[in-house]
């Protein structure tokens, strides 16, 4: 089984199977994208080896035990995982993925990558799309940057954060500010999220009849507005001076 493991995680880390040790690094900083690892993880699935929470997972050892539903890392299998407790306040979370890195298939429906991170729902909007790829990319970086936003995600399949559109093509997902973009080789997204007790109340006022005081707008909303142009002004900077790899 580990020989089996060891060669189809090699294609992906670059290390060939027999160099491959159980300290051997194989998550999001060993692979060169985030859609890199959820393909290796779908390759697996794909031969059999279905692991869930692979974002914890960090040496090929942990791959091993995890397979074989042991401890790893001092967190048990997805039946026993807990939800990381959320930052108060405004966040924001930024992501971009290169196009050409989506896997191409012939079923979108049918392909083991695209089912474990869309939901059926955004499988039918994205193949309905010019370009189908370009918006699986847009989809997947704004999933991310949700979960980068908000850590209550973490621990989530990503077909399980389903993107929603407005019927001008806008995505939507509750409670967030979202938004995607697209050149011919990256998709980015930026997602922005205001926790709801920071909302400042108004304080109650004494009102005379002669003078009635303009209302006093809460303070969160400057904030929301600062932090959506700091990530913004990432954003740009990003596609500014970023340049196109090959993986």
């Amino acid at each position: 089984m580990e020989e089996k493991l060891k060669e189809l995680v090699s294609t992906y880390i670059n290390v060939p199977g027999e160099q491959i040790t159980a300290d051997t690094a194989i998550d999001r900083l060993r692979v060169s994208s985030s859609i890199v690892l959820h393909r290796m993880y779908a390759k697996l699935a794909e031969n059999g080896f279905k692991v869930d929470n692979y974002w914890n997972i960090k040496t090929f050892g942990g791959l091993v035990k995890l397979n074989n539903g042991q401890v790893v890392n001092g967190t048990a299998t997805s039946q026993s995982l807990g939800v990381e407790t959320v930052d108060q306040g405004v966040s924001s979370g930024i992501d971009i993925e290169e196009i050409d890195s989506m896997p191409v298939v012939d079923d979108f429906r049918e392909s083991p990558f695209y089912t474990m991170n869309f939901a059926p729902s955004e499988i039918s909007y994205c193949i309905l799309q010019s370009n189908p790829y370009a918006s699986f990319a847009g989809l997947f970086a704004l999933k991310e940057a949700i979960v980068k936003c908000d850590n209550r995600f973490k621990n989530r399949e990503l077909n399980t954060i389903v993107i929603e559109h407005s019927p001008l093509g806008k995505p939507v997902f509750k409670d967030f500010q979202v938004s995607v973009s697209h050149t011919g080789t990256f998709a980015a997204a930026i997602a922005l999220n205001i926790k709801n007790d920071t909302k400042q109340a108004v304080p109650e006022r004494i009102i005379t009849p002669a003078v009635i005081p303009a209302p006093v707008k809460p303070a969160t909303s400057c904030v929301a507005w600062l932090a959506l142009l700091i990530s913004l002004g990432t954003l740009v900077a990003i596609l500014l001076y970023i340049k196109p790899f090959n993986y």
